[in-house]
């Protein structure tokens, strides 16, 4: 480990189907065999590999959203997921929590970093908060 290096373990969440495959995948192992052990280059590698596997390999993806370009990557994947999970959270603390703990972020405030909202979405608050404060006006 490298000075200054936090080592930090993650625990990765995994979906009902993933995890039928891996107890399957471990059903016959040594017990002493069953540590899986991934390096993030090993993951950028598989990563890649299946993005080209689908026609993807040094294709560069447009987000609609923002209309910046990327390539497949984890740290992308990754963005997408924290994003959609906040989406889906709304202003549910616990969900919202859940998500810094599965990021692994020690600060709240970094998870918070991946609330995003579409220029639509600004665009439809600036709209209700303007009609809400000239409502408020002509009363």
């Amino acid at each position: 480990k490298a000075e200054g290096i936090d080592d930090r373990r993650r625990l990765i969440n995994i979906g009902k189907e993933t995890a039928e495959y891996l107890k399957e995948y471990v059903a016959d192992m040594n017990p002493e065999d069953q540590l899986i052990h991934i390096t993030r280059q090993q993951i950028y590698n598989i990563l890649r590999s299946a993005a080209a596997s689908i026609g993807l390999k040094g294709k560069v993806i447009l987000n609609p959203e923002t209309g910046r370009k990327h390539f497949v990557s984890p740290h992308k994947m990754r963005d997408a997921l924290a994003v959609s999970w906040l989406n889906f959270a709304g202003g549910d603390i616990t969900k919202q929590k859940a998500l810094q703990n599965h990021l692994g972020h020690q600060n709240f405030d970094t998870t918070m970093e991946y609330f995003k909202l579409t220029p639509e979405e600004v665009q439809t608050i600036s709209d209700e908060v303007r009609d809400q404060r000239f409502l408020e006006e002509s009363q």
